[in-house]
């Protein structure tokens, strides 16, 4: 059975940005700290905001990222804490009962690429390991997800183990348009068998 890490019912925000500006959140519970970035003027020529919102629709949690008309925005949602950096903590999060996480996301809005890493930060210190994946889709209301099997987490040539996700101090998810305007919805971030 999937463990829900995170389904955006909690820790309800709102936030507009114009170029240029970014926003640091963090949101208690669950324990989630929100980075939000407008890309830079130069990269938007027509001084679009964007916007971030989390919290309940239709019944359901949400996070949506809808930037302006030629915006590029970045999203990163850390859990815990990442080589004792604030301003989470640890979360001794056991998961070798699983073997991959999951984004479950509502859509698309264009058919760009669409960039998404996830980073582990084991207890046992020292090295984070990341599996990056590139999405292009064409628009769609369609729900998707984007999966991470530990064998894809990697520091260099050195991989992911079971020791390593026996006790995991932080997770971080990044999300970023590739440089050109995408509007995405994601509904939940998963531990799965």
């Amino acid at each position: 059975m999937p463990l829900t890490l995170d389904d955006f019912t909690q820790g309800a925000y709102q936030k507009t940005l114009l170029p240029g500006q970014s926003d640091s959140n963090l949101q208690q519970p669950p324990g989630r700290q929100t980075v939000f970035t407008n890309g830079a003027t130069s990269s938007n020529p027509w001084n679009q905001p964007s916007s971030l919102a989390i919290g309940i629709q239709n019944r359901k949690g949400i996070l949506i990222v809808s930037p302006g008309f030629g915006a590029a925005c970045s999203l990163f949602l850390n859990y815990g804490t990442f080589q004792n950096d604030p301003p989470g903590s640890p979360l001794h999060l056991n998961l070798r009962a699983y073997s991959s996480f999951q984004i479950n996301l509502a859509g698309l809005s264009a058919s760009v690429g669409l960039t998404a890493t996830a980073v582990i930060a084991p207890h046992s210190g020292g090295l984070l390991y990341d599996a990056g994946v590139g999405i292009v889709r064409p628009p769609s209301e369609n729900p998707f997800s984007i999966n991470y099997p530990w064998t894809s987490f990697k520091n260099g040539a050195l991989h992911l183990s079971d020791i390593d996700v026996s006790d995991i101090d932080g997770i971080q998810v990044v999300l970023g348009g590739g440089g050109t305007t995408v509007t995405y919805g994601i509904l939940s971030f998963q531990a799965l068998p």
